[in-house]
Protein backbone atom coordinates (compact mmCIF):
# COMPACT_ATOMS: atom_id res chain seq x y z
CA UNK A 1 0.00 0.00 0.00
CA UNK A 2 1.54 3.64 -0.86
CA UNK A 3 2.98 5.38 2.16
CA UNK A 4 2.75 8.59 0.61
CA UNK A 5 0.16 10.55 2.50
CA UNK A 6 -1.55 14.00 1.67
CA UNK A 7 -3.64 16.11 4.24
CA UNK A 8 -7.35 16.34 3.58
CA UNK A 9 -8.65 19.12 5.96
CA UNK A 10 -7.98 19.70 9.85
CA UNK A 11 -10.84 20.22 12.05
CA UNK A 12 -11.22 20.40 15.50
CA UNK A 13 -13.85 18.08 17.83
CA UNK A 14 -16.45 19.30 19.90
CA UNK A 15 -14.21 18.44 22.71
CA UNK A 16 -11.28 20.74 21.58
CA UNK A 17 -8.55 17.93 20.23
CA UNK A 18 -7.04 18.47 16.93
CA UNK A 19 -6.96 15.73 14.63
CA UNK A 20 -5.24 15.65 11.16
CA UNK A 21 -7.32 13.51 8.59
CA UNK A 22 -5.78 11.86 6.05
CA UNK A 23 -7.18 9.39 3.08
CA UNK A 24 -3.73 7.14 2.37
CA UNK A 25 -1.57 5.00 4.00
CA UNK A 26 0.42 6.51 6.96
CA UNK A 27 3.29 5.93 9.32
CA UNK A 28 3.84 7.90 12.84
CA UNK A 29 7.50 9.39 11.28
CA UNK A 30 5.71 10.30 8.19
CA UNK A 31 3.02 12.11 9.57
CA UNK A 32 5.10 14.43 11.77
CA UNK A 33 7.54 15.10 8.75
CA UNK A 34 4.68 16.44 6.83
CA UNK A 35 2.94 18.10 9.63
CA UNK A 36 6.74 19.26 11.24
CA UNK A 37 5.02 23.00 12.29
CA UNK A 38 1.83 21.65 13.79
CA UNK A 39 3.84 19.10 15.64
CA UNK A 40 6.67 21.25 16.54
CA UNK A 41 8.88 19.82 19.89
CA UNK A 42 6.22 16.68 19.87
CA UNK A 43 7.72 12.95 19.53
CA UNK A 44 6.32 11.01 17.21
CA UNK A 45 5.41 7.82 19.30
CA UNK A 46 2.92 10.46 20.85
CA UNK A 47 0.40 11.15 18.23
CA UNK A 48 -2.57 8.07 18.44
CA UNK A 49 -3.48 7.46 14.59
CA UNK A 50 -7.34 6.02 15.01
CA UNK A 51 -9.37 3.96 12.18
CA UNK A 52 -12.47 5.44 11.33
CA UNK A 53 -14.61 5.31 7.58
CA UNK A 54 -15.94 8.61 6.89
CA UNK A 55 -17.32 9.44 3.60
CA UNK A 56 -15.94 12.49 1.80
CA UNK A 57 -19.09 14.22 2.06
CA UNK A 58 -20.15 13.63 4.89
CA UNK A 59 -17.84 16.25 6.88
CA UNK A 60 -20.53 16.77 9.55
CA UNK A 61 -20.17 13.74 11.14
CA UNK A 62 -16.20 15.01 12.69
CA UNK A 63 -18.67 17.27 15.19
CA UNK A 64 -20.11 14.22 16.73
CA UNK A 65 -17.76 12.20 16.27
CA UNK A 66 -16.78 9.29 19.41
CA UNK A 67 -13.92 7.75 19.40
CA UNK A 68 -14.50 5.16 22.00
CA UNK A 69 -15.98 2.30 19.10
CA UNK A 70 -12.93 3.12 16.60
CA UNK A 71 -9.85 1.58 16.63
CA UNK A 72 -6.46 2.78 17.65
CA UNK A 73 -3.69 2.31 15.11
CA UNK A 74 -0.38 0.99 16.94
CA UNK A 75 3.29 1.63 15.66
CA UNK A 76 3.56 -1.66 16.61
CA UNK A 77 1.68 -3.46 14.15
CA UNK A 78 1.76 -3.51 10.11
CA UNK A 79 -0.87 -1.21 7.63
CA UNK A 80 -2.12 -4.83 6.76
CA UNK A 81 -3.03 -5.77 9.88
CA UNK A 82 -5.87 -2.86 9.92
CA UNK A 83 -6.90 -3.22 6.14
CA UNK A 84 -6.71 -6.45 4.56
CA UNK A 85 -8.38 -5.24 1.39
CA UNK A 86 -8.13 -1.85 -0.72
CA UNK A 87 -9.71 0.86 1.48
CA UNK A 88 -12.66 2.97 -0.29
CA UNK A 89 -11.62 5.79 -2.08
CA UNK A 90 -12.77 9.67 -0.98
CA UNK A 91 -13.04 8.31 2.00
CA UNK A 92 -11.27 9.68 5.73
CA UNK A 93 -9.54 6.46 6.64
CA UNK A 94 -7.34 7.84 9.61
CA UNK A 95 -7.47 10.51 12.58
CA UNK A 96 -4.30 12.07 14.00
CA UNK A 97 -4.76 13.05 17.68
CA UNK A 98 -2.09 14.83 19.29
CA UNK A 99 -1.89 14.65 23.80
CA UNK A 100 -4.15 16.85 25.47
CA UNK A 101 -1.52 18.80 26.34
CA UNK A 102 0.33 19.41 23.14
CA UNK A 103 0.32 23.52 22.57
CA UNK A 104 2.55 25.44 20.41
CA UNK A 105 4.74 28.09 22.30
CA UNK A 106 2.56 30.81 21.05
CA UNK A 107 -0.75 28.89 22.41
CA UNK A 108 0.76 28.26 26.04
CA UNK A 109 1.47 32.30 26.11
CA UNK A 110 -1.71 32.60 25.49
CA UNK A 111 -3.50 30.12 27.70
CA UNK A 112 -1.11 31.78 30.89
CA UNK A 113 -1.34 35.05 29.63
CA UNK A 114 -5.61 34.34 30.14
CA UNK A 115 -5.08 32.52 33.11
CA UNK A 116 -2.83 35.21 34.72
CA UNK A 117 -5.98 37.97 33.76
CA UNK A 118 -8.39 35.78 35.10
CA UNK A 119 -6.65 35.23 38.59
CA UNK A 120 -6.19 38.83 39.24
CA UNK A 121 -9.80 39.46 37.79
CA UNK A 122 -11.46 37.31 40.41
CA UNK A 123 -8.83 39.30 43.15
CA UNK A 124 -11.35 41.94 44.84
CA UNK A 125 -8.62 43.23 46.95
CA UNK A 126 -5.44 45.09 45.88
CA UNK A 127 -2.24 46.95 46.65
CA UNK A 128 -1.66 50.10 44.75
CA UNK A 129 1.21 52.76 44.71
CA UNK A 130 -0.35 56.28 45.16
CA UNK A 131 1.67 59.33 44.84
CA UNK A 132 -0.86 62.37 45.88
CA UNK A 133 1.17 65.71 44.39
CA UNK A 134 3.16 67.68 45.51
CA UNK A 135 4.56 65.08 47.24
CA UNK A 136 7.26 62.48 45.17
CA UNK A 137 7.09 59.37 47.81
CA UNK A 138 4.34 56.36 46.76
CA UNK A 139 2.69 54.51 49.54
CA UNK A 140 0.88 51.36 49.76
CA UNK A 141 -3.03 51.55 49.70
CA UNK A 142 -5.22 47.95 50.30
CA UNK A 143 -9.04 48.51 48.34
CA UNK A 144 -11.37 46.17 47.52
CA UNK A 145 -11.62 47.50 43.99
CA UNK A 146 -15.51 46.18 43.50
CA UNK A 147 -16.01 48.11 46.58
CA UNK A 148 -14.30 51.41 46.61
CA UNK A 149 -15.21 54.81 46.81
CA UNK A 150 -13.90 58.21 46.27
CA UNK A 151 -14.65 59.60 49.72
CA UNK A 152 -11.96 56.05 51.02
CA UNK A 153 -9.41 57.70 48.67
CA UNK A 154 -9.76 61.09 50.11
CA UNK A 155 -10.15 59.52 53.69
CA UNK A 156 -6.55 57.68 52.79
CA UNK A 157 -5.02 61.17 51.79
CA UNK A 158 -6.45 63.01 54.62
CA UNK A 159 -4.82 60.82 56.86
CA UNK A 160 -1.44 60.99 55.64
CA UNK A 161 -0.92 64.46 54.76
CA UNK A 162 -4.02 66.19 56.25
CA UNK A 163 -4.02 68.15 53.03
CA UNK A 164 -6.24 71.90 53.36
CA UNK A 165 -7.27 71.54 49.99
CA UNK A 166 -9.45 68.45 50.52
CA UNK A 167 -11.32 70.52 53.04
CA UNK A 168 -12.92 72.13 50.28
CA UNK A 169 -16.40 71.17 49.59
CA UNK A 170 -15.84 71.72 45.78
CA UNK A 171 -12.36 69.38 46.10
CA UNK A 172 -12.01 66.67 43.35
CA UNK A 173 -9.14 63.88 42.62
CA UNK A 174 -8.15 63.75 39.05
CA UNK A 175 -5.74 60.71 38.09
CA UNK A 176 -2.62 60.18 35.96
CA UNK A 177 -1.40 56.53 35.36
CA UNK A 178 1.17 55.76 33.00
CA UNK A 179 0.87 58.99 30.89
CA UNK A 180 -3.05 57.86 30.69
CA UNK A 181 -5.44 60.55 32.44
CA UNK A 182 -8.53 59.48 34.16
CA UNK A 183 -10.95 61.98 35.33
CA UNK A 184 -13.47 59.63 37.73
CA UNK A 185 -16.61 61.93 39.45
CA UNK A 186 -18.29 59.31 40.74
CA UNK A 187 -17.98 55.79 42.32
CA UNK A 188 -18.79 53.34 39.44
CA UNK A 189 -16.43 55.21 37.40
CA UNK A 190 -13.64 55.14 39.68
CA UNK A 191 -13.82 51.72 40.55
CA UNK A 192 -13.69 50.73 36.64
CA UNK A 193 -10.69 52.86 36.81
CA UNK A 194 -9.24 51.14 39.09
CA UNK A 195 -10.25 47.31 37.15
CA UNK A 196 -8.56 49.09 34.02
CA UNK A 197 -5.47 49.67 35.96
CA UNK A 198 -5.53 46.34 37.47
CA UNK A 199 -6.54 44.60 34.28
CA UNK A 200 -3.35 46.38 32.26
CA UNK A 201 -1.09 45.84 35.50
CA UNK A 202 -0.54 49.44 36.09
CA UNK A 203 -1.13 49.08 40.24
CA UNK A 204 0.74 52.75 40.37
CA UNK A 205 -1.09 56.10 40.00
CA UNK A 206 -0.42 59.86 40.93
CA UNK A 207 -3.72 61.96 42.55
CA UNK A 208 -3.97 66.04 41.79
CA UNK A 209 -6.55 67.38 44.57
CA UNK A 210 -8.05 70.12 42.31
CA UNK A 211 -9.95 72.91 44.42
CA UNK A 212 -12.15 75.73 42.77
CA UNK A 213 -10.71 79.11 42.64
CA UNK A 214 -11.72 80.94 45.93
CA UNK A 215 -10.53 84.58 47.30
CA UNK A 216 -7.11 84.61 48.60
CA UNK A 217 -8.52 86.34 51.52
CA UNK A 218 -9.78 83.27 52.68
CA UNK A 219 -6.28 81.26 53.24
CA UNK A 220 -4.97 81.76 57.12
CA UNK A 221 -1.11 81.29 57.89
CA UNK A 222 -2.07 77.89 59.05
CA UNK A 223 -3.59 76.11 56.03
CA UNK A 224 -0.24 77.71 53.85
CA UNK A 225 1.62 75.69 55.85
CA UNK A 226 -0.19 72.59 55.45
CA UNK A 227 -0.82 73.20 51.95
CA UNK A 228 3.05 73.79 51.11
CA UNK A 229 4.49 71.14 53.81
CA UNK A 230 6.25 73.94 55.79
CA UNK A 231 4.52 72.79 59.05
CA UNK A 232 2.07 70.29 60.18
CA UNK A 233 1.51 72.44 63.44
CA UNK A 234 -2.25 73.68 63.76
CA UNK A 235 -0.92 76.88 65.45
CA UNK A 236 2.26 77.15 63.62
CA UNK A 237 4.41 80.99 64.24
CA UNK A 238 7.31 82.92 63.07
CA UNK A 239 9.36 85.04 65.20
CA UNK A 240 7.67 88.37 65.62
CA UNK A 241 10.56 90.79 65.45
CA UNK A 242 9.97 93.12 62.48
CA UNK A 243 13.20 92.67 61.23
CA UNK A 244 12.98 89.06 60.40
CA UNK A 245 9.55 89.04 59.24
CA UNK A 246 11.30 91.64 56.21
CA UNK A 247 13.60 88.87 55.48
CA UNK A 248 10.57 86.16 54.69
CA UNK A 249 9.20 89.41 52.78
CA UNK A 250 12.36 89.27 50.28
CA UNK A 251 12.20 85.48 49.80
CA UNK A 252 8.93 85.98 47.65
CA UNK A 253 9.71 89.52 46.27
CA UNK A 254 13.13 88.37 44.90
CA UNK A 255 11.47 85.49 43.05
CA UNK A 256 9.17 87.63 41.45
CA UNK A 257 11.18 90.26 40.15
CA UNK A 258 13.96 87.07 39.28
CA UNK A 259 11.52 86.86 36.53
CA UNK A 260 12.29 90.23 35.09
CA UNK A 261 16.11 90.99 36.11
CA UNK A 262 16.50 92.89 32.81
CA UNK A 263 13.99 95.43 33.55
CA UNK A 264 13.54 95.38 37.31
CA UNK A 265 15.47 95.17 40.54
CA UNK A 266 14.83 94.95 44.16
CA UNK A 267 15.84 97.19 46.87
CA UNK A 268 16.25 96.88 50.37
CA UNK A 269 16.01 100.15 52.60
CA UNK A 270 15.56 102.19 49.48
CA UNK A 271 15.83 105.61 50.90
CA UNK A 272 13.37 108.12 49.61
CA UNK A 273 12.41 112.03 49.98
CA UNK A 274 9.80 114.03 48.80
CA UNK A 275 7.39 116.87 49.79
CA UNK A 276 5.69 115.53 52.84
CA UNK A 277 8.39 113.10 54.29
CA UNK A 278 11.68 111.30 54.10
CA UNK A 279 12.81 107.71 55.39
CA UNK A 280 13.89 104.27 54.26
CA UNK A 281 11.51 101.90 52.49
CA UNK A 282 11.81 98.32 53.20
CA UNK A 283 11.68 97.10 49.61
CA UNK A 284 11.53 99.50 46.39
CA UNK A 285 10.94 97.83 43.24
CA UNK A 286 12.84 99.49 40.65
CA UNK A 287 13.01 99.99 36.65
CA UNK A 288 16.92 99.49 35.61
CA UNK A 289 16.50 101.60 32.27
CA UNK A 290 14.36 104.77 33.98
CA UNK A 291 15.47 104.34 37.48
CA UNK A 292 12.20 104.87 38.60
CA UNK A 293 10.46 103.28 41.32
CA UNK A 294 7.59 101.06 40.54
CA UNK A 295 6.37 99.68 43.06
CA UNK A 296 6.82 100.01 46.85
CA UNK A 297 7.14 97.96 49.99
CA UNK A 298 6.56 98.56 53.73
CA UNK A 299 6.59 95.45 55.97
CA UNK A 300 4.21 95.69 59.78
CA UNK A 301 3.96 93.48 62.62
CA UNK A 302 0.06 93.97 62.62
CA UNK A 303 -1.69 90.90 60.72
CA UNK A 304 1.65 89.62 59.24
CA UNK A 305 0.76 86.02 59.48
CA UNK A 306 -2.33 86.97 57.08
CA UNK A 307 -0.56 88.80 54.75
CA UNK A 308 2.19 86.17 54.28
CA UNK A 309 -0.44 83.39 53.89
CA UNK A 310 -2.18 85.57 51.28
CA UNK A 311 1.37 86.88 49.61
CA UNK A 312 2.08 82.76 49.67
CA UNK A 313 -1.23 81.70 47.28
CA UNK A 314 -0.67 84.82 45.59
CA UNK A 315 2.57 84.26 44.23
CA UNK A 316 1.91 80.42 43.29
CA UNK A 317 -1.10 81.70 41.68
CA UNK A 318 1.32 84.15 39.55
CA UNK A 319 4.08 81.82 38.70
CA UNK A 320 1.44 78.61 37.65
CA UNK A 321 0.35 80.50 34.81
CA UNK A 322 4.18 80.07 33.47
CA UNK A 323 4.23 83.87 32.06
CA UNK A 324 8.01 84.65 30.75
CA UNK A 325 9.29 87.91 30.83
CA UNK A 326 8.76 87.99 27.20
CA UNK A 327 4.95 88.85 27.83
CA UNK A 328 6.51 92.54 29.19
CA UNK A 329 7.46 94.27 26.08
CA UNK A 330 10.64 94.35 25.98
CA UNK A 331 10.37 96.80 28.96
CA UNK A 332 7.62 99.13 26.86
CA UNK A 333 4.92 101.14 28.78
CA UNK A 334 7.34 100.77 32.57
CA UNK A 335 7.63 104.25 32.64
CA UNK A 336 3.69 105.00 31.95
Amino acid sequence: MDHKMRTEKQERSNTGHRRWLFNSAFGFKTIKKEKHNDFAGLDADKLKLWKVEIPGDRDDLLSSLSLQDSVELLAINEIGDYWTSKPPKKHIHVLVEPPETATTSREQKLLEKVASLKEKLSKSTHDFDVVVKPKQKANKWTVNIEQAGLKDLKDYIRELYKPPALENDGAVLNFMSDGDRYLPRNDVSFREMLQSLVSKTKLKFTVFIETPSKPFSDWSFPKVCQLYGISSDPNPDIDANEATKTIYSYCYLASGVSFYKDNFKLIPEKLIEGRNGQGNLDYAIECRSTGRILGIIEVKREDFMKGFAQASVQMESTLSRKRKAEEIDNGQDVDR
